[in-house]
């Protein structure tokens, strides 16, 4: 049954990016929850500390994009999804201004608005002190970079703090990921993207904050044990390359037949003529096409 939408979401295009539709994929994490469902997994607070370590390493071990700087996060926790993450961002952070880029994740937006925190557009207005920043890497509406490393600079001198949102990690390539920064408090990552698994809400956070909820139930181990077992064993399953490599040849074919630029993930081609504005995420300049569904369909409904 589908639910209506609630009355904040009503007229919202939201132009979801979804993970790669494969029946290959979902028998992949039907056999990985099978395993885990005839297990002690509950009773195994070892689950967790595993879970990070190996998907630490499986961020690492990408040869298509550069990783570095993780290590000098003080908190690494599970987390659910990258969603989790966001709002202990906005409550650690609720007295300043939050800040993104047009075209962001539109969650962030609909909660500030939500929750009657200051908020405005990095495009509208400039940055000052007391603002704290949000940014998708890759950016979420076209798959590649957004910020600068002057951006990052800027952060620093006005004592503003940088959450990175990485969900679109393992779907994309020629990325730098240098999270060796000052601004950069908070980065987060989920196996959404690169798995059918968004209803298991499977994340994990680094951070220089030691002390919030994350960190609490982390450390008493009152996390979801059930799906960092699932996020483990699919890390044996699938690199984070493959996707990237098993689809760039039939997106950049679609990108010439429509007229689309090749996003740096995988999934998207980029509307830069306002071909295809029903794709818009609000953006003034890009529309963000989403090729997930129909991969494996051989056809792309535009």
């Amino acid at each position: 049954m589908t639910l209506p939408l609630q009355a904040n979401l009503i007229g919202i295009a939201t132009a979801p990016a979804d993970c790669v539709n494969d029946p290959l994929k979902d028998q992949m994490v039907h056999e990985a929850t099978r395993q885990v469902a005839g297990t002690q997994w509950l009773e195994d607070d070892s689950v967790v500390p595993m879970f990070l370590a190996r998907y630490k390493n499986w961020i690492n071990s990408t040869e298509l994009n550069a990783v570095s700087g993780l290590d000098t996060f003080p908190s690494v926790n599970f987390a659910q999804g990258t969603t989790e993450s966001f709002d202990k961002f906005y409550l650690r952070n609720h007295q300043r201004r939050f800040r993104c880029y047009r075209g962001e994740y539109l969650y962030h937006e609909l909660s500030w608005k939500s929750n009657s925190n200051r908020w405005a557009y990095i495009d509208d207005e400039p940055l000052a002190k007391g603002d704290a920043v949000v940014c998708s890497f890759p950016f979420a509406d076209t798959g590649n970079q957004k910020h600068t490393k002057e951006f990052l600079n800027q952060c620093t001198e006005l004592e503003i703090p940088v959450l990175f949102d990485c969900a679109f990690f393992g779907i994309c390539a020629r990325h730098n990921f240098d999270f060796d920064h000052p601004a950069i408090t908070d980065v987060c990552f989920s196996l959404s993207k690169p798995f059918p698994v968004y209803g298991m809400r499977i994340g994990i956070r680094f951070s220089k904050d030691t002390t919030d909820g994350i960190n609490i139930y982390g450390n008493t181990h009152y996390v979801n044990k059930f799906g960092a077992a699932i996020g483990t064993r699919l890390f044996e399953n699938q690199h984070p390359d493959d996707i990237y490599n098993t689809y760039r040849k039939q997106q950049v074919t679609w990108c010439q037949e429509y007229g689309l630029e090749p996003s740096q993930c995988v999934t998207f081609g980029i509307d830069h003529k306002h071909r295809y504005n029903n794709h818009n995420r609000g953006s003034k300049d890009t529309n963000r096409v989403c090729f997930a569904k129909f991969f494996n369909k051989g056809y792309v409904p535009l």
